[in-house]
């Protein structure tokens, strides 16, 4: 499951976080919702119900109202005394309608209330009609009162008033109901808004727990190898390559950092070791060439010294010749003026000539010297 949860995307991970206390805070406040519409709920019935006891209570207060004028009339005899017994009737139709309106879902109350009517019309026809009839003729006045004393209006009376209390009692009772479920919806929404509240609470522990464990210490880990990796440490190993999340991806692009500068560290390695190799090979070739060029230079330095000898042995050669010629001249200068002069002509050249050999084997000499210093 853990490691379902890293390789999951962050994307996925916060969403998926608030997800969750998306799903608790809806769940709460669904509950929260139904309990407030059933307190509402019963809030209206319970102001239904005040509703229905105050229709009925008016019911029984007209017909008071008009068993009151009723005695008046019967006391006094006066007609203005029957009032309240003319008025009452409205009132109590009124009242008994509204009533019956508001339980009209009720079918036994719907019955109580026309047990009312009945014992309400009952009274009226069977006692007030009867007794103001006898009050109005004065021969029946006295019977009018002994009616009235007989207690036959009591009994309407009573009957009329206990069904009264059978409809508030079973009122009460759906109060009670009413007010039981109240305080259990109260009380579930207590408990939903804690749990929901908790429970958020536990996620978003939870849920920054696991961001800090999957996200920042992994990023943490992630700036701490690449720090490393800038500083030419390449012996570092890259956390969680393993991942597929954004984590996983950032450690494969280090690692490919990685791979990629051990492998310009190799060629950098090659090429050093190149250029090695080619130096050694330059400075070889030099030497083999410095070699050959100085052997090259004796074999030239040998065979100018050998030029050198040969033509210092002809000038020598030469040299003799031209002594030998100018004793011969000598001698045969005398013969001839015109001999002799050609042959002091002979011996200038043959001078000139012995200068020039000389100049020939200095030359020579200095060239030998030369290349021999080479």
């Amino acid at each position: 499951m853990l490691a379902f949860l890293m390789n999951m995307k962050t994307s996925r991970k916060i969403a998926g976080a608030f997800l969750l206390t998306m799903v608790v805070s809806v769940i709460a406040s669904v509950i929260t919702w139904q309990n407030l519409s059933i307190l509402a709920q019963n809030n209206q019935w319970t102001v239904h119900t005040y509703q229905v006891i105050d229709q009925v209570k008016a019911t029984v207060a007209a017909m008071v109202d008009a068993e009151t004028g009723v005695r008046g009339f019967l006391v006094n005899g006066a007609d203005n005394f029957l009032e309240p017994y003319r008025n009452s009737d409205a009132t109590f139709k009124t009242a008994i309608r509204e009533a019956k309106q508001l339980t009209s879902d009720n079918p036994a109350q719907q019955k109580r209330l026309d047990q009312i009517e009945r014992e309400a019309a009952g009274w009226r026809q069977d006692v007030a009609e009867r007794e103001i009839a006898l009050m109005r003729d004065p021969k029946t006045v006295t019977e009018a009162r002994n009616l009235a004393a007989s207690g036959a209006g009591k009994k309407y009376m009573d009957a009329l008033r206990g069904v009264e209390r059978e409809v508030i009692d079973a009122e009460a009772s759906l109060l009670q109901a009413r007010a039981d479920a109240a305080a259990a919806a109260l009380a579930s929404s207590k408990t939903a808004i804690i749990a929901g509240g908790s429970i958020m609470a536990v996620i978003a522990l939870l849920a920054l727990f696991g961001l800090n464990v999957a996200i920042t210490r992994a990023i943490t880990s992630m700036t701490a190898a690449m720090r490393r990796l800038a500083n030419n440490d390449l012996s570092v190993t890259i956390p969680y390559a393993d991942r597929r999340d954004e984590v996983g991806e950032m450690a494969n692009a280090v690692q490919i950092f990685k791979d990629n500068a051990i492998r310009v560290q190799a060629l950098e390695a090659e090429q050093k070791e190149t250029a090695r190799r080619q130096a050694d090979q330059r400075r070889r070739d030099m030497i083999d060439l410095a070699g050959r060029f100085e052997q090259t230079v004796g074999d030239i330095v040998n065979a100018v010294s050998t030029a050198s000898g040969r033509l210092e042995s002809s000038a020598n050669t030469l040299s003799r010749s031209a002594e030998r010629a100018q004793e011969i001249t000598t001698t045969v200068a005398s013969a001839s003026e015109l001999a002799s002069t050609n042959v002091q002509s002979v011996a200038s050249a043959t001078e000139e000539l012995s200068s020039s050999v000389t100049e020939i084997s200095r030359q020579v000499q200095e060239s030998a010297r030369m290349a021999g210093e080479a």
